[in-house]
Formats: structure tokens, sequence, C-alpha cells
């Protein structure tokens, strides 16, 4: 390399580093203001996050603990969920304490995580496009309303995000060096993609799939007339290198640790996962086809005209930078768009982690534009810097105010106290038994906040929720055969008005109206007395605690 090129190669990463710099710092303020409106005044965990939470304390107990039989366990158990988020959560957890905070936190964490992941996917682009590419990227990341507020819940999309830019730089380096040692580790990253997230590691496969065939076909035209076994045996080793670890890799997961989880109840909640839940939109209405435009243009980006200019940068970076990175990420973009759209389960948080290969794209298409622009140079740095800053800040002064948790204010004390009000109720010595469980006081929910608890993490008394899984004609006479059975048990039960918001939101509609007639169904139970209890007449909660005669 000559002095020139090696001073420009130089001063190229400086610029990155500074502009990944400047995004950082970014992100802290903006994370202050996640945390300040959206974390600190929400509920407690729902039961998603406290259902993907819970393994990732258990992770850590065992990894502290050096058991690697529980380890083992604790990998395989999680099967609608595979453990890749917990196995991320895990560490953070371990820094930060496991509390709710913490573990939404961890999902900002990966949020910035992601858009820092941006640049090193964009240097293997362009590098000279990188530090602006980078930089626009994360400011849409950085200034997306629905992203920011999928960045406040403990849940799997921004872990995905990350996992998915990672395993796409690891793919592209092994395209540009060559080596069966990248190919080997971008096999790995899918393969953990695999285990993050079901449905996103497809759609990254089936890109990574194409995207590898088509460089593959365009050596063979391109390269000089070799000899057959010259030519095909480079393209077996790096075709064995990325994909043998990926399908060794799923047919462990499937039947590997069948001494924890058989094969058929992973296929079984495999499948759950695939086809799911139905939204009920009739599939040709408008409801169900432009579900997710909708959620584009009206919740995850702070308006309808940014998302179309964002769309318009992405298009102009796929018609004008040809590189199979761009047509990755098209790919995945693409494909996963229209496999959400046709698919019946519909929610907004669910399409999110495929737009930060959106707005990288826009990013790169922007940084060409302005690249190519017959500007002055100073003209051109302003319109490069200040256009962007200028519709974040635009951004961040509209929907910041307007950020807040789906459950906030009165109810969102209730139920923080409500919840930390039966954990302290509740006695190791006893067997416990919650009756009226819901999406906010769930039970991972009571899981996630007993088990790490000396007292309970030590304890081999049951703890179950609502019906028992014991015979019984009805659900009241299982708690009553179960209370039999343990006859010191301690009761709880949680009691919701029916004009309550929480008794018509649509989880407990659909879910947990039989758990509510339980719960008051419970003074039928013989052998039982009134020891406490606890009203909350601004949200409708009632808590009572029992105990044996």
């Amino acid at each position: 390399m000559h002095r020139g090129e090696y001073t420009a190669s130089v001063s190229l990463r400086v610029r990155t580093w500074l502009a990944a710099s400047a995004l950082s710092l970014i992100s802290v303020f903006i994370g202050h203001e996640v945390f300040v409106r959206l974390i600190a005044p929400a509920p407690p965990l729902n039961f998603d996050e406290a259902a993907h939470s819970l393994p990732g304390y258990y992770i850590l107990r065992d990894i502290l603990a050096l058991d690697l039989r529980a380890l083992w366990g604790d990998f395989h158990i999680q099967t609608l969920w595979p453990p890749g988020f917990s196995l991320l959560q895990a560490p953070f957890l371990g820094l930060l304490g496991i509390s709710d905070d913490s573990a939404r936190l961890f999902a900002y964490f990966m949020l910035v995580a992601a858009a820092l992941m941006g640049y090193a996917v964009a240097y293997e682009i362009d590098p000279a496009l990188t530090p602006l590419a980078g930089l626009v990227s994360g400011l849409l990341t950085l200034s997306a309303p629905g992203w920011l507020f999928t960045g406040s819940w403990a849940m799997q999309e921004t872990p995905v995000a990350f996992v998915v830019f990672f395993a796409f730089w690891a793919f592209l380096r092994a395209l540009r060096i060559g080596r069966a040692r990248w190919f080997f580790f971008a096999g790995c990253a899918l393969y953990f993609l695999f285990l993050t997230k079901f449905n996103y590691a497809a759609f990254a496969i089936a890109a990574v799939g194409v995207v590898d065939v088509g460089q593959r076909l365009r050596r063979r035209r391109t390269e000089p007339a070799l000899s057959v076994s010259n030519r095909l045996t480079p393209e077996f080793i790096t075709m064995a290198a990325l994909y043998a670890p990926l399908a060794l890799g799923i047919l462990f997961w499937f039947f590997g640790g069948t001494d924890i989880v058989p094969t058929e109840v992973k296929w079984r909640d495999f499948r759950f996962f695939v086809t799911n839940e139905d939204s009920g939109y009739p599939f040709w209405s408008a409801e169900n086809l432009l579900f997710y435009v909708r959620t584009t243009t009206d919740w995850l980006m702070p308006s309808p005209w940014l998302a179309l200019l964002t769309a318009v940068g992405a298009i102009w970076a796929v018609l004008r930078i040809k590189h199979p990175g761009v047509a990755l990420m098209s790919i995945f973009f693409a494909l996963g768009f229209a496999l959400a759209t046709v698919h019946q389960l519909k929610a907004q948080r669910y399409i999110t982690p495929l737009f930060p290969s959106l707005w990288l794209l826009a990013g790169l298409g922007f940084a060409h534009c302005v690249t190519h622009l017959r500007l002055r140079t100073g003209w051109r740095v302003a319109l490069a810097l200040g256009l962007p800053f200028a519709t974040a800040i635009w951004s961040w002064w509209t929907w910041l105010p307007r950020l807040q948790p789906v459950w906030a204010g009165d109810l969102a004390h209730d139920l923080r106290d409500a919840s930390q009000r039966i954990v302290d109720w509740q006695r190791a010595d006893r067997p416990v038994l919650i009756i009226g469980t819901f999406g906010e006081l769930s039970p991972p929910l009571f899981e996630w906040r007993l088990r790490p608890l000396p007292a309970f993490a030590q304890t081999t008394l049951p703890i179950q929720y609502d019906a028992p899984p014991v015979e019984g004609a009805s659900d009241v006479e299982r708690v009553q055969r179960w209370l039999d059975e343990h006859n010191s048990a301690q009761v709880t039960v949680i009691r919701v008005a029916t004009w309550s918001p929480l008794y018509q939101a649509a989880d407990m509609q659909k879910k947990n109206l039989w758990r509510q007639q339980l719960a008051h169904d419970f003074d039928k139970v013989r052998g039982y007395r009134l020891v406490d209890e606890m009203t909350y007449p601004n949200s409708g909660l009632s808590l009572r605690y029992y105990l044996p005669d």
C-alpha cells in the first residue's frame, strides 16, 4: 500500500470511529429519555417479557455455579422461544442485577449495539460511504418512535436485529476474504440467529443462500478457465464451512437434549411458532395486507413522509451500489416483509427487526447521493450532516414527549405495588398457590421475582398457579384437591373488577377470564382463612392472602 493510500485509509477509519462515537453519545441521551419515559414508569414485566427473561436468570445462575448439567437443561428447555436471547441477556443481568429495569435496559442496549453493528456491515460494502451511511442509519434507529418503544421491552426484537447484522457482517467478510474459517464463522453466526428467533433466521438464511449462490456463479463466469478439480475444491470447502455448522446445529437443536425435552415436543412447539394464532383479519382485507405498511407509516417511523424518503434512499442504494451486501439486505427485508404480511398473526413489533436493514440501505443511498453531488465541499458537508440531524431533532422534539408505556399512571403504579406485595406475602416454608393471574401479573413474572430470592432458590416446595395440574371435575375442585394434598399451602387470590381497563384488555378477554372466575370461586374452598388483603380503587385490582385454618 502506497503512503497516500495508507493515509487515506487511516483517515477513513478515523472518520468512521468518530461517527460511531458521536452516535454512541447520542444513544446515551436517548437512552436516558427511554428509561425515564418508558422503562421507569412502566408496570412489571408482562407475561412475554418475564417468560423471556426468566431463562436468562437461570442461565446466569448455572454459569455462576459452574453447573453444566443445569445449563444443558436450561438451554434445551426453551422450545417455543429458543435460548439465544437468554444467552445474550445473562451477562447483562449479571452486571446490572436481576430486575425489571435491567431486563428492559438490555433490550435498549441491543438496539444501540445493532445500530453500531451497522457501521461494520457498511464498511464491508463501501468503506468510503460508511461514516455517513452509519450515522444516517443510526439516527433513523434512534429517532424511530416505534423502534424506541420496542427497545423498552424485554423482548426478542432488538437482540434479533443485532444478531442479524452480526451474521451479515461475518458473511460479507467471508465473501471478501474468501477463507474457509470466515465462512465457518458466518455459518455459526447464522445458527446463533436460529437460536435467537426462528423466523428471522429463515429470512436471513434465504438471503444469504441467494447471494452466496449468485457470487459463486459470478466467479465461474469471470475467473479464468481452471480444471474441474481446481475450480470445485475451494467452492466445496467454503460451502461446507458455511452450511455445515448451520445444518448440524439445527439437527442438534431438534435431536439433541432429548433427556430434557423429547424431539416431538420441540417439533410441536416449532410448528406452533410457525403457524401460531390468527389475528382474525380476512386475508384479502386492507386490515391484513396493509397492516405492516400502516405500522411503518403510523407507528414505527416518525411520519409517513420520512418512511417514504427512507424507502427512496434504500431503492437508490439497490440501483446504484452493486455489492452483494446491498443485495443481501434488500432480499432479507423484502422477503421478511412479504412473508410477515401473508402470515395470519399480526403485531406491530413483529416486523421491527427488518427495519435496521432498510435504514442502513437508506443511509448507503443517501451517502452515495451526497458523494456524487456536484457541490463545494463545505456545502456537501453541511448537507450530509445538516439534513439527517435536522430530521432526527424534529423527530425527538415531536415524539419523545409522547412516549409512554402501554399502561401508565395510577394503573402502572398499582400493578408495580401489587406485584411486590404478592412477593412479600410469600413464605418459602410453605407451598405457594397464586390464583387469578393475567398478562401483567403472570406466572412467569412471579417466578422471575421469587426464584432469585435465596429462600426460594433453595426451596423444594411447589409453586403453582391458578388450577394446579391434578384431577378434578372443575377448576375449583382441582384447587381444593391440591390444597388437601399440600395442607400447609399459602394462597394468594388476584381479582380484577369488570370495569377495569385490565379486565377489558384483549389478553384478559381471550385467555384469562377463566382464571378470574376461579379467583371469585375461591370462596367455595374449605379450610382457609383470610389473613391480609389490599384493594386498589383506581385500577380495580384487589389482592387477598389466605392461610390454612
